[in-house]
């Protein structure tokens, strides 16, 4: 921890939590459910940073002038990673695994990453081929 700021929580932190679950699995090649997180956070965050090569995406949410930065540096409230294991006895189904993190006590986010990312993810899956609907300008 950041005595002088009471900063504590880390990106790295949460992505050190690779494996630990919960898991939830879906009938979905990795790279599509890759592609399927990455929607689902955009709708949530400005934010967003998929990795492909560690199977995971990185949300950001910030406060203030930064709310809307899709930079990875400036500075966060909390932040959330979606990693995206595949099932070797079956390519087509995807293992899903969400852990989130606040920066610290006085340095919190609205957004419940873990409770409200499986929802959407379960949706995503289900809408998954059919036509989106652009909303009205």
């Amino acid at each position: 921890m950041n005595v002088l700021t009471l900063q504590s929580g880390t990106v790295t932190a949460i992505r050190e939590r690779r494996g630990e679950g919960p898991f939830r699995d879906y009938a979905v090649p990795p790279a599509e459910m890759l592609d399927l997180a990455t929607e689902v956070l955009q709708a949530k965050v400005a934010a967003v940073f998929p990795n492909p090569h560690a199977g995971e995406v990185i949300a950001k949410e910030r406060k203030g002038k930064a709310a809307s930065d899709d930079w990875y540096a400036p500075a966060w409230v909390s932040a959330v990673v979606v990693i995206v294991h595949p099932v070797p006895a079956d390519p087509g189904r995807s293992r899903v695994e969400v852990h989130a993190t606040n920066r610290g006590p006085f340095h919190r986010g609205v957004i419940d990453w873990e409770r409200e990312v499986p929802p959407l993810l379960d949706a995503a899956v289900a809408n998954r081929g059919r036509p989106k609907i652009t909303p009205l300008r």
